[in-house]
């Protein structure tokens, strides 16, 4: 980042459309908490990649494919995601190979216009290199999302002792190319 950068915000948390500017000192790193403590929510004017890598950060930025840049966890990703206004604009969370060992929680998204505009995307080639493997907890879980379907795919699912691999409750979560190992309790469940 420059010694300072402008950035334009056009939509306020709470309703108000109108656009002014900010400007962020040089060692913000985490633009979006920028964006919320001061009020507002970045819309997207484009589609975003987040990645994740076991070699990550969740103080990096989360939109370079680096060990400097990429997040540590998939939640860092989703949980960054949602202090957006997506503007129905693709979101992909690209999970590198590797293990993962802590539950996702999928959560609503302002700005979701339809099915296929949020992804957590593993290996497309080899799903299994990249596992998410929960100890009694549900690898994936939704509840009561009614602003966002996301698509889980190219990745690998296991779980010890007990939970399910994904569980959706009064929620829709979409799935492909996904493998599953073993699972203590059950591979799917939906309820409500």
């Amino acid at each position: 980042m420059s010694a300072a950068t402008t950035l334009v915000r056009d939509t306020v948390i709470g309703g108000s459309n109108g656009a002014s500017a900010v400007t962020f000192s040089a060692g913000t790193k985490d633009v979006t908490s920028a964006y919320l403590a001061d009020g507002y929510r970045e819309k997207l004017r484009a589609a975003r990649t987040y990645y994740v890598r076991t070699d990550g950060s969740d103080s990096n930025t989360g939109l370079v494919d680096s060990a400097a840049g990429a997040f540590l966890t998939i939640n860092k990703a989703i949980n960054t995601t949602t202090t957006l206004d997506t503007g129905g604009f693709v979101v992909t969370i690209q999970v590198r190979d590797g293990t993962y060992t802590t539950a996702v929680v999928l959560k609503n998204v302002v700005g979701f216009a339809s099915p296929g505009d949020l992804i957590i995307q593993g290996n497309n080639g080899t799903p299994s290199n990249v596992i998410i493997s929960t100890t009694s907890a549900t690898a994936f879980s939704a509840s009561s999302l009614v602003d966002a379907i996301w698509d889980i795919k190219d990745l690998k699912i296991v779980t010890t002792t007990s939970g399910n691999g994904i569980s959706a409750d009064n929620s829709t979560v979409r799935w492909s190319n996904l493998v599953f190992g073993a699972i203590a309790s059950n591979g799917m469940i939906a309820t409500n």
